[in-house]
């Protein structure tokens, strides 16, 4: 995890098809094979496969997790294919265009300057702790309509859920905490649900109600298994982004230098960022 780099790299030169216990299945590191996953969906699937986790346990065990396995199970935005997918999509894609986030900058930089006006007199500051936990966390959100006071408990369900994922045979203590925590949030989000549903408002949460209320397209569950996926990828991706850009750029104080003198190189310094240290380092498929 600390430095992957020369490992995958060997990897790609001797084994790019590689068998992982540690992971649990077989490990692509070529562009070109990585994108036919990405692309063949009918034999490279989202379907179920974080459900997967809990198979290895015994079955008087295994029968404790209904409700994870039934969370997973369920076709949500990041565990469906098209034409499923497609149309869970287009329920979002609006909210987060070009435009549309543009808008939001005023509000975005609103909460920036809050963050750095509390440490502004300590002369220093934990940039996970300070900027990139709760920056992100707020924006999500206030963007789906979490009222301020819960904003940050968003941080902490997210965390539960995420502990048991990219490992192969989960530890159970791993499994129930992510299981409560999915109990705990989709619960939470039932309640701001049946809120919406009585007095609608100009949020994200509203307008997947009212999709869910049209019918044909979005259920209870696949409403509930989107909106858990939303707040929790919603978030802990820029926090990634912002601690890996920053070490990058202290790394070599000499770009950091640079485009503290040429702004304009900001947008392209945060795409070779995602490029270059990726929040998201690996995707799994299930064959």
């Amino acid at each position: 995890m600390r430095d992957p780099y020369p490992l995958l790299r060997e990897l790609r030169e001797r084994s790019p098809v590689h068998r992982s216990e540690v992971l649990g299945g077989w490990l692509l590191t070529r562009f070109d094979d990585v994108m036919v996953t990405f692309r063949d969906v009918d034999h490279y699937s989202n379907e179920g496969r974080l459900g997967k986790a809990v198979e290895y346990l015994p079955p008087d065990v295994r029968s404790g997790f209904g409700d994870f396995e039934a969370h997973y199970r369920t076709r949500g935005l990041l565990h469906s294919d098209p034409p499923v997918h497609t149309r869970l999509r287009l329920l979002v894609r609006d909210l987060f265009t070009p435009r549309a986030v543009e808008a939001m900058r005023p509000q975005v930089q609103a909460i920036v300057d809050t963050l750095l006006d509390r440490v502004q007199g300590d002369g220093r500051m934990d940039i996970i702790d300070d900027l990139a936990i709760p920056l992100p966390a707020t924006v999500i959100a206030r963007i789906f309509g979490v009222p301020e006071a819960d904003q940050l408990r968003i941080v902490d369900w997210s965390d539960d859920v995420l502990a048991f994922q990219g490992q192969n045979r989960p530890s159970v203590d791993l499994l129930l905490r992510a299981q409560r925590a999915i109990a705990e949030l989709r619960e939470y989000l039932g309640a701001l649900m049946a809120a919406r549903r009585a007095a609608p408002e100009n949020d994200l949460l509203s307008r997947l109600v009212a999709a869910e209320s049209a019918g044909d397209r979005l259920s209870e569950d696949e409403l509930l298994n989107t909106s858990v996926t939303l707040l929790v990828a919603g978030h802990e991706t820029t926090r990634s982004l912002i601690g890996n850009g920053l070490w990058l750029l202290l790394r070599e104080r000499d770009r950091w230098e640079r485009l503290r003198a040429e702004p304009a190189l900001l947008a392209p310094a945060i795409e070779e960022c995602l490029r270059y240290e990726s929040p998201i380092a690996r995707q799994p498929r299930r064959v």
